[in-house]
């Protein structure tokens, strides 16, 4: 799992990441709330978060996105025992449903961003691809000129004379 954001002794710590095995994080999904009101560090001796957090109580409800598919989690650690079980409930369930529509929103910008980059990158390679095409036709007709005064000079001069060679090299390069 990855946080958007972990609050810890008064300081925010962002990106952190860690496993959801064996973890109480881990037993959320497939739930409308997970909680365990005492004891969690001893039911989940495995998860480091919560020995060096010397946690207690846990409280953790998943974040719905409008389509039904759950797009992350919230949850609470406490050093304490957590003392009022369904009033906790009520409010991490009442912030899971504001994080939730923040997070999708924050998820549809960042697809928005990407999109836009990549519509820019194919314009950009539209008009590489038409300034291309124009040069192409430019020299095509430059070459064309070449291409037919070399024919010309090669109906008009005698057969024997040395400039016949030139004219030859000259359509031979225009050609290629």
């Amino acid at each position: 799992a990855r946080t958007v954001a972990v609050y810890y002794n008064g300081n925010f710590e962002e990106n952190v990441r860690y496993t959801l095995r064996d973890t109480p994080c881990g037993e959320v999904v497939g739930r409308n709330v997970c909680c365990y009101r005492e004891g969690v560090r001893m039911l989940f001796p495995n998860d480091q978060v919560l020995q060096d957090l010397v946690a207690e109580s846990y409280l953790g409800v998943v974040l719905w996105g409008s389509t039904g598919v759950p797009i992350g989690l919230i949850a609470t650690i406490g050093r304490k025992p957590l003392a009022n079980r369904e009033l906790a409930e009520e409010i991490l369930q009442m912030v899971s449903g504001r994080a939730a529509a923040e997070l999708e929103r924050q998820l549809h910008e960042e697809e928005r961003l990407r999109l836009e980059q990549q519509l820019l990158h194919a314009q950009k390679l539209e008009s590489l691809g038409i300034l291309a095409g124009g040069i192409a036709h430019d020299f095509n007709n430059i070459l064309t000129g070449i291409l037919g005064n070399s024919s010309l000079g090669l109906m008009r001069i005698d057969p024997g004379s040395p400039a016949v060679e030139n004219l030859q090299n000259i359509e031979k390069g225009a050609v290629r």
